[in-house]
This record gives C-alpha cells, sequence and structure tokens, in this order.
C-alpha cells in the first residue's frame, strides 16, 4: 500500500478521480462542473444542521444530479460516477473532521494498490488490436544490413513468412509463431558434409535448392502492473532471458530483451498497430559483449503483417507450406535456437492446425 500525505486541498484530489473523455470543446467544461460538484458536496457534508445520516443521503443525492447534469450538457462520461466520488469524500471527510475534533495530525490517505493478476489486458486498445491471427512477411538483416546467413540454418532470410497466434486472457498474453523459409538458392547448396556425413546445406530430410523448412517461437508475458504492461521470461537455447513490454499509447507497444532484468538490452522492437488490422515491426538486435570500439549492433529485421480469420490463418499456413516445398517431417520441428522443438504443431499451438 502507497501512502499519501494529505497536503492537498480535497478539491484537488478530485482532479484524478474524474478524467474526461469527451470532446475537447465540452470535456473541460463538464470536468469543471463535476469537479464544482465534489466540492459542494464535501461542504455539504459539513454543515453542521443536518444529522450525520440525513446530510449523506442529502448530500448524495445533490451530487449525483449535479453530475448527470454535467453529463447531459457537456456530453462527457466518466469511469468514476458520483456514487463512488460520494463515498470517498465522505471517508475523507469523516478523517479529517475526527483529527480536528481530536487534535491529531492530518491523515494518511491510503490509495489501492495495484494488484497486476487482476488486470484484464484487453481493457486496453493495443492488446485488443494485437489478439487475434496474424501472416506476416518478414526480412531479416546481419550486422552489414545484408541479409542474414545463419551458420546453422541453411535457409533465406531476404524474405520469408511468419504465422502468429497472439491470445490475450486476462492479464496474460500467450504467443505461438511459426516462420516459413522458401528453399535456398541454387549457388548456395555447397554440399558440402560434416564429420558424420549430415548435409550442411540442408535442415532434416529435404533437399538444398528444393525444399523450405519452418521453426517455432513462443513467448508468454504477463501484466507487470496495472497501465497494461507486461514482463516475462524468454527462453533462447538453455538461456533464459527477460522481457518487458511498454505500451505507447493504443497504436504503439515496445518489447525489448535483456540479458538479466536491468541488464544488457539484447532486441529493441516497436510495433506499430494503426488500427486498420494492420500491423508493422521493426526490431534492432545488439551483442553487448563485443570487445570496445566495436559497434554492438548484431541485426535488424523489419515485419509486415495483417490480421485474419482463424480459417485464413491456417489455410495460408498449409498453402505456403506447398508453395515453399516444406516436408511434413519438418512442420514445426525446430525451435528458436534451430534445434529439435519436441513438439507437434497442435501441441505449439494448442489447438487443432488442420485449414
Amino acid at each position: 500500500m502507497a501512502l499519501m500525505k494529505l497536503r492537498i486541498p480535497i478539491l484537488l484530489l478530485m482532479l484524478t478521480l474524474l478524467p474526461a473523455v469527451a470532446s475537447a470543446r465540452s470535456s473541460r467544461t463538464c470536468e469543471d462542473v463535476k469537479i464544482r460538484a465534489a466540492g459542494r458536496y464535501a461542504a455539504c457534508l459539513a454543515r453542521t444542521d443536518l444529522a450525520p445520516k440525513s446530510a449523506a443521503g442529502v448530500c448524495e443525492r445533490q451530487i449525483t444530479a449535479r453530475f448527470k447534469r454535467a453529463e447531459r450538457r457537456g456530453e462527457c462520461l466518466t469511469g468514476t460516477g458520483a456514487a463512488e466520488v460520494s463515498d470517498f469524500l465522505t471517508d475523507v471527510q469523516t478523517l479529517v473532521s475526527n483529527s480536528i475534533r481530536d487534535g491529531d495530525a492530518l491523515p494518511q490517505i491510503i490509495e489501492p494498490e495495484c494488484d497486476p493478476s487482476k488486470v484484464n489486458l484487453l481493457d486496453f486498445e493495443a492488446w485488443r488490436r494485437e489478439e487475434g491471427y496474424w501472416i506476416g512477411e518478414y526480412t531479416f538483416l546481419g550486422a552489414d544490413g545484408a541479409p542474414f546467413v545463419s551458420s546453422n540454418w541453411p535457409y533465406r532470410y531476404d524474405s520469408y513468412r511468419g504465422f502468429i497466434h497472439l491470445e490475450v486472457e486476462g492479464p496474460s498474453i500467450r504467443q505461438r509463431n511459426v516462420f516459413l523459409y522458401p528453399p535456398s538458392a541454387e549457388e548456395d547448396c555447397t554440399g558440402e558434409v560434416d564429420e558424420m556425413g549430415v548435409p550442411l546445406d540442408v535442415v532434416g530430410e529435404g533437399t538444398c535448392g528444393e525444399t523450405g523448412n519452418e521453426k517455432i517461437f513462443s513467448a508468454d508475458q504477463d501484466a507487470s502492473d496495472c497501465n497494461g504492461n507486461l514482463a516475462g521470461p524468454f527462453f533462447q537455447g538453455g538461456f533464459e532471458l527477460t522481457t518487458a513490454t511498454q505500451l505507447i499509447g493504443d497504436d504503439a507497444v515496445l518489447y525489448q530483451v535483456r540479458l538479466f532484468e536491468g541488464g544488457p538490452l539484447l532486441q529493441n522492437q516497436l510495433t506499430t498497430l494503426p488500427g486498420d488490422d494492420t500491423r508493422v515491426r521493426t526490431a534492432q538486435g545488439f551483442a553487448p559483449f563485443l570487445p570496445p570500439g566495436l559497434p554492438t549492433w548484431s541485426y535488424a529485421s523489419y515485419y509486415r503483417e495483417r490480421k485474419v480469420s482463424r480459417e485464413e490463418f491456417y489455410e495460408t499456413l498449409a498453402e505456403t507450406r506447398e508453395e515453399y516445398s516444406i516436408l511434413e517431417s519438418d512442420y514445426c520441428a525446430y525451435d528458436s535456437s534451430n534445434a529439435s522443438s519436441g513438439v507437434s504443431c497442435d501441441e505449439h499451438f494448442g489447438e487443432s492446425t488442420a485449414p
């Protein structure tokens, strides 16, 4: 519980209790009327010619009528109604009156403590826009600005596709992705093998230059406060990293990955949600432990995505697998570190993935 000294007038407290959400021209008038009504309510409670119970009833009827009048004339609504305001002011008036009567110091007002576990993330516009099924076109660049080339994932990063399901439930977000990569270019097929005779220019049972491949990605986060922000672990190979997500208004989300809480920044990702069932994401990656004097940037990515129905999501996933000639044995078979995932697509997404 956070404690705040009662050093400011009660009317100033109402500024935080009565946020107006109407048009710019009318909201200020409506808010002013409501603040004045709250002041009159406090004065009404302090009248000496009314018994406490009678005063509460008379005063509450007055503030309710004034609130309704303000909303009717100013066309504004607030999340805090007259009943909640009157209860709050009655409690404040009682505390102050007792202190004055007994000659004690002014009391402390106890503000409600935020309980992130009770947050409903769908109360926030950005998370309403984020929830659902997404199909994306992706480009992943290395530190030199050219399409990234992996030493252990021999597939193209210049243009590939992603399928993402974001599920929001209460204070939690569950994200499940699968990224699909087209076959390697013929000139990149080296025919090299390792000491065990396993080809180095392909993963799984496919053929270089003919079959593509895919890998999955998972991320779960929970509300970290009551303002719509999130936090949670992210597992990369055998390492547990720290993530934090911050809402920037209704149409932007900042996601960061750090080595540990408060530690070096590994990824900085900005998502823009214009509200038309599309989103654009850009991410920058960093390698913080390079020798002094070397730039720490390591990659950058550019994602363009559109929200679709569940049916279109899985239908397009099947069509892309056919277009990229991905073998069924490779469906959801590898994780973000390019190791065997050990799960089926149904297990990964937590639902049937049949079109």
